[in-house]
């Protein structure tokens, strides 16, 4: 399903695309400021690494794509403002950063690093990805199309909520990977 490309972008996603490429200058900004031999290093036992918060940060976005294309497929017309549904809200506010408490993710987004160099360049690339697909969205009603969560199968939040779950959840690794090069220079 082919959305207009005439449609100008509504200003909540065009604020969530602001919020997206923060978060890529952010990870640009962590990995420029640290040695190679360095982005792999963790800070202690059980931690990740810099390049392994990006890397998990990619495989997360690589996670939702497809659910949010196929939800795409039965999306009714709206025009906002949209409203984050309280499942949404509540995982959003433990998400940021500083986050409250810790999260185990599933095993399958354990990152697992081949190349370190090529950690930002797919992150990048994964951001353009999701901004592309959120981008399908504009003119839909974000607020009316539930998904349910990859994490916990009893959980569903609507697309507006997942959009600002998935900025929440850069942020926090964001943030982790900001500590992780803190404690490696102290």
């Amino acid at each position: 399903m082919a959305t207009s490309t005439t449609q100008p972008e509504h200003v909540q996603l065009a604020e969530l695309r602001q919020q997206f490429n923060e978060c890529s200058a952010t990870a640009e900004k962590l990995i420029a400021s640290i040695s190679e031999n360095k982005v792999n290093l963790r800070a202690n036992d059980g931690a990740w690494s810099m390049a392994e918060c990006i890397a998990h940060l990619t495989s997360t976005t690589a996670l939702y794509l497809p659910m949010m294309n196929s939800a795409l497929q039965d999306a009714p017309a709206g025009d906002g403002p949209y409203k984050m549904d309280w499942r949404g809200r509540m995982l959003k506010w433990i998400l940021e950063p500083p986050y409250r408490t810790k999260v185990k993710t599933i095993p399958s987004l354990e990152p697992r690093l081949s190349d370190p160099r090529r950690v930002l360049p797919e992150f990048l690339a994964s951001q353009q990805e999701f901004l592309s697909a959120m981008q399908m969205w504009n003119g839909r009603a974000l607020d009316k199309v539930f998904i349910t969560s990859p994490f916990n199968k009893r959980l569903r939040y609507n697309i507006y909520s997942l959009f600002n779950v998935v900025a929440a959840h850069q942020r926090r690794h964001l943030f982790q990977a900001q500590r992780v090069k803190d404690a490696l220079r102290g």
